[in-house]
């Protein structure tokens, strides 16, 4: 009979350190700027009712011999139940024999992937020395944010932005202790003339902040939203900055951050000087100096899931984690 492995969020955690998790999300972009990944489109699905979507992303990666489906689903009324806002599960199918070898939580997985993929555009993009980090959002991706950058950059203040200051507050009150670099619940932009880096890891249909607020020499993650008209930053800003993507394909169809800034004129497709894959692989180089802006829009990619699911479950069967079904 099949057997199949099981694993929890814990185990994911457990098998796939975040540290690790760069590492692999390194592969992973090459992977995809080689085009050595099969990655048709993602299926998405509205559940209208419940303010949420569903969507679908098979990806196959001939190097690993597995070809992966993520079924991961946004519930945006969650956060006021105390619910995750984004869940899912990812499913590992060997392709050799075609038979199913793993079903894993993806909740973490995806907020931890971003994350590697995030610190991995820093590491390329941000200034050497840059040493206090803004966040917005309170989340999952906002704890994987904390670490991750963490790991890349010499980290000693971070400020939190959340939808409330309290909710602020109550992250910073949760993740103190995990983290070396002081932490500090704001609701006041200004403190963004401070931040070296931005991360924003919300749902917002509008901009954050105003442009005036980001100083030169800032990097900026986006990887909040992934819709067209939704966006989390404002496009004078996107204008002004030098632009990298994980994916142009998907970030040219989908990404609001991108997609309304063309719309309105601000930039030319070619203004996306490159995905990140490309500058990891080939080192181009994309800060031209210390002043510049650099921009990082991620949609999210299939490439990231399957890499990530492929690294966990070989560490579950090296320590044994998880459930072991028979099917």
């Amino acid at each position: 009979m099949q057997k199949i492995r099981i694993l929890s969020r814990h185990d994911v955690q457990t098998a796939l350190p975040m540290a690790d998790a760069i590492k692999a999300m390194r592969e992973s972009f090459t992977w995809l700027y080689q085009q050595r990944a099969q990655l048709p489109p993602r299926t998405e699905m509205a559940i209208k009712d419940a303010n949420a979507d569903v969507l679908m992303m098979p990806v196959y990666i001939p190097d690993y011999q597995q070809m992966g489906l993520k079924i991961a689903n946004v519930f945006r009324e969650n956060p006021a139940q105390n619910l995750p806002l984004i869940q899912g599960l990812m499913l590992l199918i060997n392709t050799q024999n075609g038979q199913a070898e793993a079903i894993m939580d993806s909740t973490y997985l995806t907020a931890m992937r971003t994350a590697a993929g995030s610190a991995l555009a820093t590491d390329v993009l941000a200034n050497p020395d840059a040493q206090t980090l803004a966040i917005f959002g309170t989340g999952a991706n906002a704890i994987t944010h904390l670490e991750a950058l963490c790991l890349v950059r010499d980290i000693n203040k971070v400020y939190i932005f959340g939808r409330s200051l309290a909710k602020a507050q109550a992250f910073v009150q949760a993740q103190q202790a995990h983290c070396s670099a002081l932490l500090e619940a704001t609701d006041d932009l200004a403190a963004l003339a401070e931040a070296s880096i931005v991360c924003t890891t919300t749902s917002a249909s509008t901009p954050l902040f105003d442009a005036n607020y980001i100083q030169p020499g800032t990097h900026i993650n986006a990887i909040g939203t992934y819709k067209p008209h939704l966006r989390e930053v404002p496009g004078k800003l996107v204008a002004k900055s030098r632009i990298v993507v994980d994916y142009r394909e998907a970030c040219l169809k989908e990404a609001g951050d991108i997609l309304m800034p063309l719309q309105e004129g601000l930039i030319d497709e070619q203004d996306v000087l490159a995905e990140l894959g490309e500058v990891l692989t080939t080192g181009l180089t994309i800060r031209k100096s210390a002043q510049d802006i650099t921009f990082y829009k991620s949609v999210g990619v299939g490439t990231q899931d399957l890499t990530a699911a492929h690294y966990i479950l070989q560490k579950a069967n090296e320590l044994n984690l998880g459930t072991l079904l028979e099917v």
